[in-house]
Formats: structure tokens, sequence, C-alpha cells
């Protein structure tokens, strides 16, 4: 093996905030994107988008997060 290596897209600063305040004034934040389903729900996790306790929601597990095919 030559090296593996890994890269991080980090949010831009403020995101989280920014989410926090969506959140007390009633919005709900929803995000779309082309990642891997498992990167995608870290990145809602670090944004605020989704709480571990969205995640531990087993009636709900499939509508919190799902992937395009199950989306269409």
């Amino acid at each position: 093996m030559i090296g593996v290596f890994g890269l991080m897209d980090p949010l831009r600063p403020g995101i989280a905030e920014a989410i926090d305040l969506c959140n007390v004034a009633g919005i709900n934040v929803r995000m779309c994107t082309g990642d891997n389903i498992v990167t995608a729900t870290e990145i809602s996790k670090e944004a605020h988008i989704l709480s571990d306790s969205d995640l531990e929601d087993k009636e709900n597990e499939n509508i919190i997060c799902m992937n395009g095919r199950d989306f269409s």
C-alpha cells in the first residue's frame, strides 16, 4: 500500500448557529445532498439539522434520512 488519506470539507462558520436560530423561530431546516447517507447524516448532526434523539426514533427512522431512490 502506498498510502491512505481522507479529506473533510468543514461547515462554513456560523452554519450551526444559524440553524439553531431557525429552529427557535419554528423553521424546520432540511438538507438535500448527493452525499452518501452516512456522510450526509454526520454533516446534518454537525450542522444541528439532526440530533442524536432524532436518529434514535426508530418509528420514523426511514423518513429522517433517506437516499434518492427512497425519496423518489
